[in-house]
C-alpha cells in the first residue's frame, strides 16, 4: 500500500469519531479489568517514585495496586544515602518493579503548541524541527517528549504540550544519582506522571517484553470482538454518511487552503519586490543592519528588534550585557549604544536580559522610511 494512500486514510481515522469512542470504549473496559488481574498479567506493574523535592532532597515512595508507600527521604549530600537506597531496592525483591524519577515543574519548560493533524503521525520529528522556533534552545541541547491534550478533528488541529529540560542539566542530575544505582524506566515530571518521559532513549532499558505483549494482545483481541458485536446495521450505515461528510469537506477545506495559498504567494512576491527595491535603495541601512547581526555573539538571544525615527532598538538575553554593549560601541555605522533600563537575570536561562538602543553614524535621508527589522 503507497505511503501516501497509508497517510490519507490515517487522517481521514484522526478525523472521524472513531478515535474519541474508542479511547472512551476501552478506558471504560479498562476500568472494569481487577486490578488484581492487570497485575497477573503485567498490565499494571509496581512503581517505585525517586519525587524530588529540591535540589538535594528526594523521597522514595512505593506505588501499588493496593496502596502507596513512602519508603523515606533521602539527601545526595548524605554519605549513608547510596547503602540506604541499595538496601530499599533490595528489599523488593524480583518483582516486576518500575523506578521512575519525578521532577519538580521548575526543572523543565512547558510550552503550549498547536499543529497540524496530520503531524501526530511523527509527532517527535516535527517537534525536534520546530524546537528552535518555540523556544531559545536547539533540539540536541534539550531532552523532551510531548503530550498530546486535544485533537480538534474539524479544525484538523493538534493541541500538544511541549516538556523540555536541558540536557546538561538532566545529564548532571542523573550523574548525582549514579551512586544509588537506580535502573530507571523513565522521568516525569510532578503533575504529568502518565503522560512525559523525559528519560533519554540511550538510558531507557531493553527489556524483554513478549510475555507482556501476549497478554496486551490478548486483551485487545477481546475487546476488539466485544466492539465489533456492539455494532449493527444502522450505526455502520450513519459512520458511512459521517465518513463522506468528512470528505466532502476535506476536500472544501484543501480547496479554501489552496486558495490562501495563493494569496500568500502573491504576497511574498510583492514583499521580496519591495525588500529588493528598498536593498537597492537604502545601502547604508542595509549594512548597519548587516555590523548590528554580525556583532551579536552567539551566546546572546534577540528577542526583539526594531528601528523607529532614527533610533535602533534591540531586546534579548546574553551572558553579559556590558561585554555586548563594548563590542556595539565599535560598530562603524552605528554609534551612542546605551542600556535602557535595569539589566535583570532570565530565570529560565540565567543570562542579562538587555534593551539596548543605538543611533545611526551617517545621514538618514530617506532611510527613516524604512521600517527595518521589526522582530
Amino acid at each position: 500500500m503507497p505511503a501516501t494512500l497509508i497517510s490519507r486514510l490515517n487522517l481521514l481515522y484522526q478525523r472521524s469519531g472513531l478515535p474519541a469512542f474508542l479511547g472512551w470504549w476501552l478506558g471504560e473496559l479498562w476500568a472494569l479489568v481487577p486490578d488484581r488481574l492487570k497485575q497477573r498479567l503485567h498490565l499494571l506493574p509496581d512503581r517505585l517514585w525517586i519525587i524530588q523535592l529540591d535540589e538535594h532532597r528526594f523521597r522514595w515512595q512505593l506505588q501499588t495496586p493496593e496502596s502507596t508507600q513512602t519508603l523515606g527521604e533521602l539527601d545526595l549530600r548524605e554519605d549513608a544515602a547510596a547503602p540506604m537506597a541499595r538496601q530499599w531496592l533490595e528489599a523488593q525483591g524480583d518483582k516486576d518493579l518500575q523506578i521512575w524519577l519525578q521532577l519538580l515543574p521548575a526543572e523543565v519548560l512547558r510550552r503550549p503548541l498547536k499543529l497540524p493533524l496530520a503531524a501526530r503521525e511523527n509527532l517527535r520529528q516535527v517537534l525536534r524541527f520546530e524546537m528552535d522556533r518555540h523556544t531559545p534552545f536547539q533540539a540536541d541541547q534539550v531532552v523532551f517528549d510531548a503530550c498530546v491534550r486535544q485533537v480538534d478533528a474539524a479544525a484538523a488541529l493538534l493541541d500538544v504540550e511541549l516538556v523540555l529540560v536541558p540536557r546538561q542539566r538532566l545529564e548532571a542530575l542523573l550523574e548525582q544519582l549514579r551512586p544509588w544505582q537506580l535502573p530507571l524506566a523513565g522521568i516525569s515530571v510532578q503533575g504529568l506522571e502518565d503522560c512525559a518521559n523525559l528519560l533519554p532513549e540511550d538510558r531507557q532499558p531493553q527489556v524483554d517484553r513478549s510475555e507482556r505483549r501476549v497478554n496486551g494482545l490478548l486483551l485487545a483481541v477481546v475487546g476488539v470482538l466485544v466492539f465489533l458485536l456492539g455494532f449493527n446495521a444502522i450505526e455502520q450505515r450513519e459512520q458511512t454518511i459521517r465518513q463522506l461528510d468528512e470528505e466532502i469537506a476535506q476536500a472544501r477545506q484543501k480547496a479554501a487552503v489552496a486558495a490562501r495559498l495563493r494569496e500568500s504567494l502573491d504576497a511574498a512576491v510583492q514583499s521580496a519586490r519591495w525588500l529588493h527595491d528598498r536593498k537597492r535603495n537604502h545601502p547604508l541601512m542595509l549594512q548597519a543592519l548587516l555590523e548590528l547581526t554580525e556583532a551579536l555573539p552567539d551566546d546572546a538571544w534577540v528577542q526583539r528588534m526594531e528601528y523607529n525615527k532614527g533610533v535602533f532598538k534591540i531586546q534579548g538575553v546574553a551572558v553579559s550585557a556590558n561585554e555586548l554593549l563594548k563590542k556595539l560601541d565599535r560598530l562603524p555605522h552605528l554609534k551612542s549604544p546605551e542600556i535602557v533600563g535595569a539589566i535583570t537575570e532570565d530565570r529560565l536561562t540565567h543570562k542579562e536580559k538587555f534593551h539596548i538602543k543605538l543611533t545611526p553614524n551617517f545621514p538618514l535621508e530617506n532611510n527613516d522610511a524604512v521600517a527595518a527589522g521589526k522582530g
